[in-house]
């Protein structure tokens, strides 16, 4: 029978049921004592204090169980960290298969993810992993800075290379008289329209910050609601990483 899994279904029930920790061979005395103290934090609603102790865990580099890539992706999703939530439930999937421990309540929380997956997917206010997007400070939500010319200098025109600034161009004859030519290029003005900025005097440079999408993530977990004006112009422009 297809069982139906709520946030409410399916985590106090699983709470409720850790209570031991599986004994794996190759599992040192260190690694049991800190998954005891996280599932403790679990079951006692201290999810970030859980997130620390399994992050230890994994920094200590040593052999662990199994079960512990599951608590782990619940313990993620409950401090709405999704994308690394899907990371450790696929892994103890692949890890356990069928016949792991927590299968069934593995792939109710794989359900779940695809629930929040989507909204993320459809929210303008966040990245691809559920992160606020904030207008870019430092662009000023414009996606590039504006400097001064390098080329012209800030004068938006140059001196003329083939006149030498003079507007004409002057030759000797064979009889050695200088002859006088209008400047083809300048056309007498003695200057150009400098070929970087215009005549703008001023260049746009992609913001280094934002990369030109006018938008930066923030630490913020995005409710998916509007709030701060966000230049949306282009909401493919959603920021990756």
């Amino acid at each position: 029978m297809f069982i139906k899994f709520t946030i409410s279904g399916l985590f106090l029930w699983i709470l409720a049921c850790h209570t031991t920790v599986a004994q794996e061979s190759g599992v040192s005395q260190e690694i049991k004592t800190l998954m005891s103290r996280a599932i403790e934090e679990m079951n006692s609603g201290q999810y970030a204090e859980a997130n620390v102790t399994f992050r230890k865990m994994l920094a200590s580099k040593k052999v662990l169980p199994t079960n512990m890539s599951y608590f782990f992706a619940e313990t993620l999703y409950m401090i709405k960290q999704f994308h690394n939530s899907e990371n450790f439930v696929n892994k103890y999937l692949k890890l356990a298969g069928k016949g792991g421990d927590y299968y069934d309540q593995a792939v109710g929380l794989q359900k779940l993810l695809e629930d929040k997956k989507t909204e993320i997917r459809d929210c303008n206010y966040c990245n691809v992993f559920g992160y606020r997007l904030h207008n870019c400070q430092l662009c000023d939500g414009k996606g590039a800075l504006t400097s001064t010319c390098y080329y012209c200098k800030g004068n938006g025109r140059t001196n003329c290379l083939t006149c030498q600034g003079d507007g004409v161009i002057i030759t000797k004859n064979i009889f050695d008289v200088e002859e006088y030519k209008t400047c083809h290029v300048c056309e007498t003005k003695g200057f150009n329209i400098c070929k970087v900025c215009h005549g703008h005097k001023v260049i746009e440079n992609q913001c280094p910050d934002c990369l030109g999408s006018k938008l930066t993530q923030t630490d913020e977990i995005c409710d998916h609601q509007a709030h701060d004006r966000l230049d949306l112009e282009n909401p493919e422009n959603r920021i990756e990483n």
